[in-house]
């Protein structure tokens, strides 16, 4: 079956306005050099990677560790898509669906509109759940790349 066509999604703009996050990181790697971002809600954070379709533009635009893909506006459109892996578990990731589809992105529609769709689907009590204590939560230096 074809997952990416039962993707549940919420826009990084409505998790942000709902309170749900306080603060993102910098553009950070794994030691297998895949781009991801820390979101903080508070003192509790979690590691999101990004889509396969968004770390391909990452290394193609050359943003290196430490890029703030806020102010550059990367992550204007992003929303956090929540995923099955072939073990069954759920993972959240970033996607960016302006680089990943020729559709208009809900942020898109939602800022045109000036609505909020409600992404009933996507489950923001497990989404919560995977945020976890700064220091437990935390990339080793071992874990990033230089």
């Amino acid at each position: 079956m074809d997952k990416q066509t039962n993707l549940k999604r919420k826009t990084l703009l409505s998790l942000w306005k709902e309170g749900k996050f306080t603060g993102l990181g910098l553009l950070t790697f794994n030691k297998t050099g895949y781009p991801f971002l820390t979101m903080l809600n508070n003192n509790k954070a979690q590691n999101l990677y990004f889509s396969k379709a968004a770390a391909e533009k990452i290394e193609e635009q050359g943003f290196i560790k430490g890029t703030n893909l806020i102010e550059n506006g990367f992550l204007k459109e992003a929303e956090i898509v929540q995923t099955e892996n072939n073990n069954g578990e759920i993972r959240f990731k970033i996607s960016i669906p302006k680089l990943e589809s020729k559709y208009s992105s809900t942020a898109s529609l939602e800022s045109l509109f000036g609505t909020n769709n409600k992404e009933t689907e996507f489950d923001i009590d497990l989404f919560m759940k995977e945020f976890k204590s700064a220091a437990d939560n935390a990339v080793t230096a071992t874990e990033q790349t230089a």
